[in-house]
């Protein structure tokens, strides 16, 4: 059997010579002398170097080297990173100039299609998350890596998991029509979880509701009459805004001369649905300031249970 020759090129590219010494043990093609050449094995970015092939390829305009164990792996490597193995070929276009001329001409993804208010909230959306931060990307260097470094750039500035995933929609659309379009070979943002912001060692979450001298701030603000009972009337009851606009007099409940708003189980007001108490992040119920949180104020309060007695009138 005929002893494997070093293929290092220690003659000129125009004239290329091979080293012709024998290699060395644990190389693919090389000797002791060229144990770290990178030596073309024949197939356009696949090198051998001492025990290893090596792919290379860019990356956003940087060099990206990959060892791999044998030729097979590393061709899998290099299609899979250029995209040269798949169906799809993928666009070098500027992501800026590809999102705001898909944003102008998307359809949507029913048979619905997609209204004005929608393309103008992803419109928005992209100006002023993705595009500042990919801006003139070629579309197919965004990988995985760039889109979970955008959600975290998002959570950083204090949005709510709701409001990330709303500003993350508009691009995971845009890169799921390119993938449909051919554009690029897989939709990076494919199955992207954006989850709860951690908290702070034991810290529960943070509760919203006014505290009682904050009550007492607010409704001191507003004027006597119609609109102070409003007010007074959503604070000591806990009922919503619609609730409380649709009341009569007959939805107001007797109780020993102070007037209760039927539970949310019963009902309010002719032809509302039942409706139920919203908990919050900590498993508890909201608890709304009472009546004599609201300025000692006589405006209805919410049963705490649900009530069958017959509504009179006021």
């Amino acid at each position: 059997m005929a002893a494997k020759l070093c293929k290092a090129n220690i003659g000129t590219r125009s004239e290329p010579r091979a080293c012709g010494n024998p290699i060395e043990g644990g190389t693919l093609a090389a000797c002791k002398d060229h144990r770290k050449t990178m030596i073309p094995t024949g197939s356009p970015g696949i090198f051998y170097r001492g025990g290893s092939y090596v792919t290379i390829t860019r990356h956003r305009g940087k060099q990206v080297k990959s060892f791999h164990r044998t030729l097979a792996e590393a061709r899998v490597a290099k299609g899979d990173r250029t995209g040269s193995s798949r169906h799809a070929p993928q666009t070098r276009r500027p992501f800026d100039v590809y999102a705001r001329e898909w944003v102008a001409s998307y359809q949507g993804r029913t048979q619905r299609g997609l209204d004005e208010d929608t393309r103008a909230a992803y419109a928005m959306a992209l100006e002023r998350w993705a595009i500042p931060h990919y801006g003139s990307t070629p579309l197919r260097d965004i990988d995985r890596e760039s889109v979970n470094a955008l959600v975290a750039k998002l959570q950083r500035q204090g949005l709510s998991p709701a409001s990330v995933r709303k500003y993350v929609a508009p691009l995971r659309a845009l890169l799921s029509d390119a993938v449909g379009n051919g554009h690029l070979a897989a939709n990076p943002a494919l199955r992207l979880a954006v989850n709860r912001k951690a908290r702070k060692g034991d810290e529960s979450e943070r509760v919203k509701d006014m505290t009682r001298a904050e009550l007492a701030a607010v409704l001191a603000t507003v004027p006597e009459g119609r609109d102070r009972l409003f007010f007074e009337t959503l604070a000591g009851t806990g009922a919503r805004i619609s609730e409380v606009l649709g009341l009569d007099a007959v939805d107001l409940v007797d109780n020993d001369g102070r007037y209760t708003l039927p539970s949310r189980d019963s009902g309010i007001g002719a032809g509302s649905s039942p409706t139920r108490s919203r908990p919050t992040g900590s498993g508890r119920s909201n608890s709304h300031p009472s009546s004599d949180a609201s300025c000692g104020s006589t405006a209805p309060t919410r049963s705490v249970r649900s009530s069958r007695r017959a509504r009179v009138s006021a």
